[in-house]
């Protein structure tokens, strides 16, 4: 595989990763644990789940730390707990789409059960590793996000939602060619189905930092990829 401009962010955020970390040994394994995670993103037929997803996320990423912090959101935790958890949160996001089959359904588990299969090689604490499986099978229903972590994991993955339309529309067409083998009025039952799920809820994101970036666009596309007629939801009301 030749080295595309993606691929070559890849490797510089993987090389930062792991240089922020304070191991004095490094595994020889890191190597090719991200040939194998760069090889799995672009396995044939992820038109959607591929490696720019991941260079995707990791951007929403390096965003969140930065507007987090400046907001204030992260004053309650000491250095330490917030290096740990963004530690948990990276690595969860390189693992959370590893495995991924259309036709399949335990694809998070899988990918959760990779990401503990290396965990030896990756030398982080059991700790950081028993957060990133947690938030890897939490992608399975992003609803169920409870901690900060959790929730800031899965902001990033659904931030594709509040992308411009035109963006937005590319990964609507990108997730129907994953589903190709779906009759067609099957899969746009279910797709509006699970947008409309998505749409529904009181807020789209989980954060308030991509909320007040990302909602409104989220809901306007969200509602456009939906069967015309759809009602608008009804917004909380705030005193």
């Amino acid at each position: 595989m030749g080295t595309t401009p993606v691929h070559s962010r890849l490797i510089s955020k993987w090389d930062r990763f792991w240089s922020s970390q304070k191991s004095e040994t490094k595994s020889p394994r890191l190597h090719e644990i991200f040939n194998d995670l760069i090889a799995r993103y672009d396995g044939e037929g992820r038109h959607y789940h591929n490696l720019v997803h991941l260079d995707d996320v990791l951007e929403k990423l390096s965003w969140a730390k930065e507007a987090l912090e400046q907001s204030g959101a992260l004053a309650h935790l000491s250095a330490s707990e917030k290096k740990d958890m963004f530690t948990a949160i990276e690595i969860a996001l390189w693992y959370h789409d590893a495995v991924y089959n259309p036709q399949r359904k335990d694809n998070e588990e899988k990918s959760r059960d990779l990401l503990l299969a290396d965990a030896a090689d990756l030398g982080l604490s059991a700790a950081i590793i028993d957060q990133a499986a947690r938030m890897i099978e939490v992608t399975a229903h992003h609803k169920d996000a409870a901690t900060l972590a959790e929730k800031i994991m899965t902001d990033c993955d659904l931030a594709i939602f509040g992308a411009e339309r035109a963006t937005f529309q590319r990964y609507d067409d990108a997730i129907s060619a994953e589903y190709s083998f779906v009759p067609k009025a099957r899969y746009e039952k279910a797709r509006a189905e699970a947008l409309e799920g998505f749409y529904r809820q009181k807020n789209i994101f989980k954060t308030k930092i991509f909320r007040d970036r990302y909602e409104a666009l989220a809901e306007e596309n969200l509602l456009s990829a939906l069967p015309a007629g759809t009602r608008k939801k009804e917004k909380p009301i705030t005193p």
